[in-house]
């Protein structure tokens, strides 16, 4: 693979990156075929428990020729295939779309890529430190005027319309009786939220300074116990259904 050219940059797995995808062979940057044959890749090894039987799938995946395709731990599946890069051509110039850790807009940052497609709940986590204090979670259109100026080289173009809307989701035990003083508990520390990593920040923007948040990977697992309250960002809500059936 050349190292030059433009780079952007993508997730590795997930919906998103079948959708983004698509949405680059939609636009004739990566061939159909190939990324059909990727995308199914992607959603066929997952779950696998034993690294060793992940690693002998994906290694009969390059037997037979497909490139762009390696091998990942994910807390949340197990072992899984993963999309890592292609190289392609936009308009006669050399292209690297290339899969990037969440969130994808740290290469950006980092002065690696060029140009980044991200989830709308990626890009609020990412950006809350840079966005006026008291402001409510905006719309792709509105974002760019509201981050504080010269605070950040990252420039917000729109929506791909790859089903970016993204809502504030509150999760709690069934049995928990969610009154005012319980919320007012969660305000001042007294009950605990968890919350992803990433979303600690948004957590702490929303609710406040006081909110004793908690980072883990499983928040749906989390909000099981009777005694915890959970805060997340979701597109759809599929990945909280499935995990409750």
């Amino acid at each position: 693979m050349e190292n030059g050219g433009f780079k952007l940059a993508i997730p590795t797995t997930g919906r998103l990156a079948q959708e983004a995808l698509e949405w680059l062979a939609s636009l004739g940057v990566l061939e159909t075929l190939w990324v059909t044959s990727v995308v199914k890749t992607i959603n066929d090894f997952k779950k696998l428990p034993e690294e060793k039987t992940a690693r002998d799938a994906v290694k009969r995946i390059w037997e037979e020729g497909l490139e762009g395709v390696t091998l990942k731990y994910d807390l949340r599946s197990g072992w899984r295939a993963a999309f890592s890069a292609k190289d392609a051509e936009m308009r006669g110039n050399p292209v690297t779309v290339y899969g990037s850790e969440s969130p994808s807009i740290n290469g950006i940052l980092q002065g690696l890529g060029d140009v980044a497609v991200i989830g709308y709940d990626e890009l609020v986590a990412a950006m809350v430190r840079y966005l006026y204090p008291g402001m409510n979670v905006p719309e792709w259109d509105k974002l760019n005027s509201r981050i504080v100026p010269k605070s950040t080289d990252v420039h917000v173009i729109g929506s791909t319309r790859i089903r970016d809307y993204a809502g504030l989701f509150l999760m709690v035990g069934e049995s928990v009786d969610v009154n005012a003083d319980y919320l007012l508990g969660i305000r001042s520390g007294r009950t605990p939220v968890y919350v992803k990593g990433q979303n600690e920040g948004l957590l702490y923007y929303l609710l406040g300074n006081d909110v004793d948040g908690r980072a883990t990977e499983h928040v749906e697992q989390a909000a099981r116990d009777d005694k915890t309250f959970c805060f997340d960002l979701v597109r759809s809500g599929s990945t909280v259904e499935r995990e409750s059936d």
